[in-house]
């Protein structure tokens, strides 16, 4: 390639989940060489094909009217790549100095946002777009790490996450609709993965051909024809395009080499851009594409963000698991979380996200906690967990003066893989239920004192496949059981006879696992909250039938805090009770499966009831 590159700037858009088949079309892309190898630059100002911007290592950062006159001219050095966003955001990267740097630009003017300015060496791509409701960034060096980065204004960009994607990447996109990354792969084709910084990193090949190396992948949208996405390789004169109605290669009028591709819209299809690797010149032509947008109305969940979190758990890896409040009577600003580290503990959180104690007792999974029970004529809060070092019940009484938990005793059960763990209060009567990896469930009877504790074993029975997290209306005397990869079963503790009965079976918008489980009040009205630990989101039902399907919500990053969204939840907490300050209408406590920000091990996040009490009514008016 020359000493001069030159990139379309555009918008950024969406994709569908491509086969790797595609249709030959009859037509071919007429193209037209540029005179000043200038590619388009659509600004939302105008709204129209009228500017183009060039990117030279001799001339630096330019913009052009629609005679190709020269407007503006900024000189940045060698530049290896630039992004246009829709704020008219412009990425560049500097070869000479190793910078990153970030333009606002207009039809008159460019200016570099300095704060934002990011030293990173061998650069081998980048792209920008907004994901998770941020401008974020991109950058893939040539060691094959991805870093990714989110912009906020007036401060340094601030690191995400980082991870090895591997070698071959020459090109990446990013999807701002589907929070989704494109990379062109010159050894493998083109991969698509979640940019979410909660998602699994994961990745899948949406595209292949033995013969030809893909160098460039470009995207864009709009809302007639719906999303494209299209790339290119040097080895074929031609074009992948992909929109939600079909996929096509067209040929291009020309013989060209095609090394890099940008996209942008016309009212019947897309505009293209194309360098010429054996040229070096640019072209650039307009393609009709034969779609409609039929993209059904995505059902977005009600953002919430975290109010506070805790410190990370000790152990790492799949280690935190499941929270449980415990509500201060006497000094409810004082109130704790408990929450397990199943492969030590116990932990102990004050409600700004302080551990304050640590009990090691085992690979401790699931915790509750019940009030006032009677033990030797004293009353005692009491939490249990479910542990699987012995296969046991972990039994801790609470002070009702100060929290203070003392471990008095392990109860041992039946079961042979001890799992999900909630209690049940009978009048003053406790019972744990505990669950098994194989579905099975015993129901025990418990009796405390202060120096130990027992358990009776009143009921037995088993879901179908693997259970864990469940919980108890106490008042109704009715336990909800989540069976992780179908629904969730509804159980009458009042009745020895009753048997589990399915309320809710797993359907989209809700994704498997359903693990953790909550109930929460609104205006006289008790929901049931749910994970839904595939799509990193929670349902909420009516817990009383028809349980119905009232919404998702969804815990995203709070930028102004710094405090990552959550991803994988397995278990969660919820309580009504004014906790004072930031908690005067409750708490929501989740484990987090994926902590960055930076990343770090598992903890849990804190969400204060407002939030989930206003999306409930959001959900509520939506009906």
């Amino acid at each position: 390639m020359s000493n001069t590159i030159r990139f379309l700037c555009l918008i950024t858009a969406l994709t569908c989940h491509p086969v790797c088949n595609a249709t030959v079309a009859n037509n071919i892309i007429q193209l037209k060489e540029k005179e000043t190898n200038a590619l388009s630059l659509f600004l939302p100002s105008s709204g129209v094909n009228t500017h183009w911007v060039d990117a030279t290592e001799q001339t630096g950062l330019s913009i052009l009217n629609d005679n190709e006159s020269l407007i503006v001219e900024v000189s940045i050095g060698a530049v290896s790549s630039v992004v246009y966003r829709q704020n008219l955001r412009i990425t560049t990267y500097d070869n000479n100095t190793q910078d990153i740097q970030y333009w606002e630009a207009s039809s008159d003017s460019i200016m570099e946002i300095d704060e934002h300015r990011l030293n990173i060496g061998g650069v081998e791509t980048l792209c920008s777009g907004e994901v998770d409701g941020k401008l974020q960034t991109f950058v893939i060096d040539e060691l094959g790490v991805l870093h990714q980065y989110a912009l906020r204004e007036g401060i340094r960009p601030i690191p995400v996450r980082q991870f090895a994607i591997g070698p071959g990447i020459k090109s990446c996109a990013v999807d701002t609709t589907h929070n989704q990354l494109w990379l062109a792969d010159e050894t493998a084709g083109v991969w698509t993965m979640s940019a979410s910084a909660e998602a699994e990193i994961t990745r899948e090949l949406g595209f292949y051909s033995a013969d030809y190396a893909v160098e460039s992948v470009a995207t864009a949208t709009s809302s007639k024809i719906g999303p494209v996405t299209a790339w290119v390789s040097p080895d074929v004169s031609g074009i992948w395009v992909n929109t939600q109605c079909t996929r096509t290669f067209t040929e291009f009028s020309k013989t060209i080499s095609p090394e890099v591709l940008t996209l942008g819209t016309t009212p019947t299809g897309i505009s293209i851009s194309v360098y010429d690797d054996e040229s070096g010149r640019t072209f650039h032509g307009t393609h009709s594409l034969n779609c409609e947008n039929n993209s059904a109305e995505i059902a977005n969940p009600i953002l919430l963000v975290p109010t506070s979190e805790t410190s990370p758990v000790s152990h790492t890896g799949d280690a935190a698991d499941d929270p449980a409040i415990w509500v201060n009577s006497i000094a409810p600003e004082q109130s704790l979380v408990l929450g397990t580290d199943k492969k030590g503990g116990l932990a102990v959180y004050n409600l700004n996200g302080q551990q304050t104690a640590w009990h090691a007792v085992g690979r401790v999974n699931n915790v509750d906690i019940k009030y006032i029970i009677a033990v030797d004529g004293v009353m005692f809060d009491v939490a249990v967990a479910s542990n699987r070092t012995n296969q046991s019940m972990s039994v801790f009484l609470i002070s009702t003066q100060n929290g203070e938990l003392t471990h008095i005793s392990d109860i041992a059960t039946g079961l042979k893989d001890v799992y999900g763990f909630c209690l049940y209060n009978n009048a003053g009567t406790l019972y744990g239920l505990v669950n098994d990896t194989s579905g099975d469930y015993e129901q025990y009877q418990l009796s405390i004192n202060r120096e130990s504790a027992s358990g009776t074993l009143v009921r037995s029975f088993s879901l179908p496949s693997q259970p864990e997290g469940c919980v108890v209306d106490d008042v109704a005397g009715v336990v909800y059981m989540g069976e992780e990869s179908a629904g969730i079963w509804q159980l009458d503790l009042t009745s020895r006879e009753a048997t589990p009965e399915k309320i809710i079976s797993i359907s989209a918008p809700v994704e498997a696992d359903v693990e953790g489980l909550g109930l929460y009040e609104v205006d006289g009205v008790q929901y049931l909250v749910a994970s839904s630990q595939g799509n990193n989101q929670y349902a909420i039902y009516q817990s009383k039938y028809p349980f119905k399907h009232m919404g998702m919500i969804e815990i995203a990053a709070d930028w102004n805090t710094l405090i990552d969204g959550v991803s994988e939840t397995d278990g969660l907490d919820i309580t009504n009770a004014n906790l004072g300050g930031r908690y005067t209408d409750g708490l929501f406590v989740v484990q987090d499966g994926r902590n960055v920000m930076p990343t770090e091990n598992q903890n849990f996040k804190f969400v204060d009831g407002k939030q989930v009490e206003q999306a409930i009514r959001m959900m509520l008016e939506r009906q």
